[in-house]
């Protein structure tokens, strides 16, 4: 969605200007992608710390299928978006690694519409 970057954006500054602690990964367009948020999700298990918070903000489309919900990344395929979306089980196994004291998920999502 063409506002996920400004919401990011906005989610991060506020986060950085009100909480102390919190280990950021921010990415938006491109770099939005699913194996771009695979690998900075595994990063970010490896350098959140116990005592750390960590958000998982994810700001898109998303629809609902047999295998459950699936989130829209960057380089979602519209013609196959059941195999080339974001699952949300797989996304909160790679949650459930992260070690933070506090763990937060926001999602910001609405349905694909294809033109």
């Amino acid at each position: 969605a063409p506002y996920a970057g400004l919401s990011a954006e906005s989610v991060a500054k506020t986060v950085t200007e009100k909480c102390s602690s919190w280990k950021q990964l921010i990415l938006t367009g491109q770099k939005a992608g699913r194996n771009n948020i695979f690998r900075g999700l595994i990063q970010m298990s490896k350098n959140v710390a116990p005592g750390d918070n960590f958000l998982f903000y994810f700001a898109g489309a998303s629809e609902g299928s047999e295998n459950g919900l699936n989130l829209f990344t960057y380089d979602t395929l519209a013609e196959l978006p059941g195999l080339t979306g974001l699952l949300y089980d797989d996304l909160a196994e790679l949650l459930e690694e992260i070690e933070a004291a506090n763990l937060i998920t926001l999602f910001e999502v609405g349905s694909y519409v294809q033109k």
